[in-house]
């Protein structure tokens, strides 16, 4: 097994999300009048393992960008 990054392991106390790693997840389609596919921003924190979903409509540079936007207002900006 190999080492655990040493990100994962904070010299001091530090608030979760400050090392975040981020994927996708998709395509999905969310129920709504009608079925609508959706992806989804994974984001997890590297030291809580605590994790944060938002939902975006593409793909694209733009969703991305306002994904990330609301992931860094509610859990702060990672390090």
């Amino acid at each position: 097994m190999a080492a655990s990054p040493k990100e994962r392991f904070p010299s001091t106390v530090s608030f979760p999300f400050r090392k975040t790693g981020i994927e996708f997840l998709g395509s999905m389609f969310i129920k709504t009048p009608h079925a609508e596919k959706r992806y989804i921003l994974f984001a997890t924190c590297l030291v809580t393992r605590a994790v944060h979903l938002e939902v975006t409509a593409k793909l694209n540079t733009d969703d991305t960008i306002h994904a990330l936007r609301r992931l860094f207002y509610r859990r702060g900006p990672p390090h």
